[in-house]
C-alpha cells in the first residue's frame, strides 16, 4: 500500500506568492468552472504513523498562478496532460483537444 500523502490547507499568505488573491472574482462568478493553476509544492512536514509504520508528508503550497494572457489554460492543460502521460506511461492520442470539444472552430 502506498503511503497517503496530506495537503496542507494553508496558502501563500501575500499576493506576490498567492496568485488566488487576485483572482477571487473567478471564483465567485464562475463556482463550477474548474481553473488551472501553476503551483509551487513542498513538504512543510512528516507526519508519522507508528502502527502502520509509515511516514505521511503533508505537502504545502508555496506560490500559486492562475492562467493568465501569456500563459493560457490550453498551455497549462497541454503541460498537465503531458505530465499526467509521462507519469502513468501512457500516450495521449494526436488530436487536437481544443476541435474536439469546439474550442479552436
Amino acid at each position: 500500500m502506498a503511503a497517503p500523502i496530506r495537503l496542507s490547507t494553508s496558502l501563500p499568505p501575500d499576493e506576490q506568492s498567492n496568485g488566488l488573491l487576485g483572482n477571487i472574482n473567478t471564483f465567485v462568478t464562475r463556482p463550477g468552472d474548474p481553473v488551472l493553476a501553476v503551483v509551487e509544492l513542498g513538504t512543510i512536514r512528516i507526519v508519522r504513523d507508528i502502527a502502520l509504520d509509515y511516514q505521511v508528508p503533508v505537502i504545502g503550497i508555496h506560490a500559486i498562478e492562475l492562467a493568465c494572457r501569456s500563459v493560457s489554460a490550453a498551455s497549462l492543460r497541454e503541460l498537465m496532460d503531458l505530465a499526467r502521460q509521462e507519469r502513468i506511461g501512457a500516450r495521449g492520442l494526436p488530436f487536437d483537444a481544443d476541435l474536439i470539444r469546439g474550442d479552436g472552430l
